[in-house]
């Protein structure tokens, strides 16, 4: 009887060894397979989460600061950092080319795709490329940041950033008027490029 009670106890501690070892098994391949998921959803947030960094430059060629763009889910975010301003609001937006040089004119007019009316406060809706005045503190520096919509930084598609040019004006954006809310000359800009 002993003996009976000894073997019995025996299968019972392999059949609970046994258990353990396929929930062991069992769990490990569910941990994996997580593991296998979040690395993939991780690899694809990086894709999407591309970023590009464009040099600043003034009239003279001088880099006065840098502007980081990062693809997000509805857009584009925007962190500009600039030095060297004249204190006050500036117009700031996104052009439709890269310009040549410091020929700040040869990046034509706002990014458009949509053909909109210039201007966050127009009441017809505004171009893709304006962006809120760019408010530069008393000592000539201006850390900002934009988000613009429905635009990328996919090389081939129609409202990709890429090939389009940062502007930075010389005076305040009245974010009503055609073409580009009164905003002066173009003083600063940099180009986006692949």
């Amino acid at each position: 009887m002993k003996c009976k009670k000894m073997i019995v106890s025996a299968l019972l501690a392999v059949a609970v060894l046994t258990g353990c070892s396929l929930q062991s098994t069992e769990q490990t391949k569910e941990e994996g397979a997580q593991a296998e998921a979040m690395k993939q959803e991780s690899v694809a947030v990086a894709e999407m989460a591309e970023t590009k960094t464009v040099e600043i430059i003034n009239s003279k060629g001088e880099k006065i600061g840098v502007a980081t763009l990062k693809e997000e889910e509805k857009g584009v975010r925007i962190l500009v950092e600039v030095s060297k301003l004249k204190p006050g609001k500036h117009g700031f937006h996104i052009h439709e080319k890269n310009f040549k040089d410091t020929d700040f004119d040869s990046a034509g007019g706002h990014f458009n795709p949509t053909h909109k009316e210039h201007g966050l406060k127009n009441p017809k809706g505004h171009h893709l490329g304006d962006m809120h005045n760019l408010e530069v503190k008393s000592d000539g520096t201006a850390v900002q940041t934009e988000f613009l919509e429905q635009v990328t930084l996919k090389k081939d598609h129609p409202h990709t950033l890429i090939g389009r040019s940062i502007m930075i004006h010389s005076d305040e954006d009245d974010q009503r008027s055609n073409p580009a809310g009164n905003s002066g000359e173009r003083i600063a800009a940099g180009n986006i490029v692949e």
